[in-house]
Formats: C-alpha cells, sequence, structure tokens
C-alpha cells in the first residue's frame, strides 16, 4: 500500500497517509465522485463577494472518538498547527497566509490575503483535537472520521 509514517492529517504525504486519514478524520468539507464539494464538518459555508472571507458554520453534534464535542477551536487548531513551520506540514504553502478565527463555537471564519477561487478545495483537512497534547496524540489517535484508531 505505500509507507506509512504519519497518523496526522496534517502530516500525511504519502498516498497510504492520506487515505488512511480520510478515513479517521473528518475536513469541514469533502468530495464526491465527480469532485462536487460537499458538507462534512460544516453544514454550510458563506463567501464574501470579495473572495476575502470564508465562513464556515460547523454541525454542533459533531463528537471526536473519545466523546468531546468538535468547535471551532479545534479548526483553529488545526490551521494553526498546519501553519507552523517547525512542523514541515505538506498544507503549509496552502495556508500560510490564510488568518483563521473561531466567531463562536460552531462558526470558523478565514481571511484570506487575496482572492483564489479554488479555496474550498483546500478545506478538506482533518480536524485535530484541540484537547490532546502532542505527547497524547502519538499515543492515542482520536479523530472524527467514520473510522476509529484502536491500538489496543
Amino acid at each position: 500500500m505505500g509507507e506509512y509514517k504519519y497518523f496526522s492529517p496534517i502530516l500525511a504525504s504519502s498516498d497510504a497517509e492520506k487515505s488512511t486519514s480520510k478515513l479517521l478524520f473528518s475536513g469541514m468539507v469533502k468530495f464526491d465522485k465527480d469532485n462536487n464539494v460537499l458538507p462534512d464538518l460544516a453544514d454550510k459555508w458563506e463567501v464574501s463577494a470579495d473572495g476575502l472571507k470564508y465562513k464556515f458554520y460547523l454541525k454542533n453534534n459533531v463528537k471526536f472518538h473519545d466523546g468531546q464535542k468538535l468547535t471551532a477551536d479545534d479548526v483553529v487548531f488545526t490551521v494553526n498547527k498546519i501553519k507552523d513551520p517547525s512542523l514541515k506540514s505538506p498544507l503549509y504553502s496552502a495556508w500560510a497566509d490564510v488568518n483563521v478565527s473561531a466567531e463562536n463555537d460552531y462558526t470558523v471564519v478565514f481571511d484570506l490575503p487575496r482572492a483564489y477561487g479554488p479555496f474550498i478545495y483546500s478545506c478538506d483537512f482533518g480536524v485535530l483535537p484541540s484537547h490532546i497534547s502532542d505527547d497524547q496524540f502519538s499515543k492515542k489517535v482520536v479523530g472524527t472520521g467514520p473510522y476509529k484508531f484502536d491500538n489496543s
């Protein structure tokens, strides 16, 4: 199937890692077989007329595999991890200049430095739980995807 090094969706780079990541972690959007954008963790989203602001409204009933609720803070946490140059995330270049904020528990806002029509296609990254430390995550992979990691 290929080399496998990372369980984290923000570090996945091989085909095997990306495929597994999609099973363990959900993104704000997903794509159907025809590459149409569909809701996943977000119920809906809005794009400003100038294309510089994307606002995502998260579903308020999503839980991580450990039972904790997913909130906008988890999305902000994940994007800030992606933007950390020391992690060398393969997603870094798409997110380096994007500002992210939580408007409330279930609304995430992305401010882009310039309009970029295909930006929505970058919003399928797997969301990490902000309540789990890096050390804990390496021992207990917790996502919101359709499959749960069992390391027993």
